[in-house]
């Protein structure tokens, strides 16, 4: 598929946005096509501008002046966000994108295929099946409309290298999951850094939670599938 021109689009771009090239764009205008065109339902959303504003300037804004490099998941991709469109605008950084539905592992194969997008892979499995296959391998761990933030942070830390970060996309919901968040960190070696709040075209206000692992994680994590969720860390 041939990327869309960008310049077919009307996209109103915040500054981050702004800095990025015509390439990325058009790449991320098609991106966002597929997606709204796909016969899988990946998004809620149906017109281009909102799904831009949704999807795009949600990850890219949150990740303004942090520049993503080395080995990063996400965890619970869905259509691809936020790891897809992080690897269209940090072309150094290497993705792996975790899905458990098949239909959407298809769906995401094609837009990898379609956008030749050499530094992404997906795999098809849970996120605890990939901490155990691939225990400590990754410096970055982005998570975003999956779970309860300390669930997350399970999903994660196994997952990390030492000295690497989780990126939780979260909304204003980080208000009363922090406290649990907090706690499920120190059970898992991982230290809470930042929470950025920043805010969309749209008016939406979001945050993004950072946590650095800064200790091995026990011995006991990854759970059984099912559990992080079942019994979070955080309610212990």
């Amino acid at each position: 598929m041939r990327p869309t021109p960008a310049s077919k689009r009307e996209m109103s771009r915040p500054e981050c946005l702004k800095e990025l090239d015509e390439h990325a764009c058009s790449l991320l205008s098609s991106y966002i096509e597929m997606l709204l065109e796909s016969p899988v339902n990946l998004t809620s959303v149906k017109d281009f501008k909102s799904a831009f504003v949704k999807h795009i300037e949600d990850v890219v804004i949150a990740l303004c002046g942090r520049d993503p490099e080395g080995e990063c998941v996400d965890i619970g991709t869905g259509g691809g966000i936020p790891g897809l469109v992080l690897a269209i605008v940090f072309p150094k950084s290497r993705w792996t994108l975790v899905e458990t539905i098949g239909k959407k592992i298809r769906q995401l194969s094609r837009f990898v295929e379609e956008l030749s997008l050499r530094n992404v892979q997906v795999f098809h499995g849970r996120a605890e099946d990939l901490g155990s296959e691939m225990p400590s391998y990754f410096d970055i761990v982005a998570v975003r409309a999956v779970a309860r933030a300390d669930v997350c942070l399970e999903y994660a830390s196994p997952l990390l290298k030492l000295g690497g970060k989780a990126y939780l996309f979260k909304g204003q919901s980080w208000k009363s999951e922090s406290q649990y968040a907090v706690k499920a960190g120190a059970l898992l070696g991982m230290n809470f850094e930042d929470a950025v709040s920043y805010k969309l075209s749209d008016g939406t206000e979001r945050v993004l939670a950072v946590f650095t692992k800064e200790e091995e994680t026990p011995g006991r994590f990854p759970r059984r599938p099912g559990l992080a969720k079942k019994n979070p860390l955080g309610d212990t």
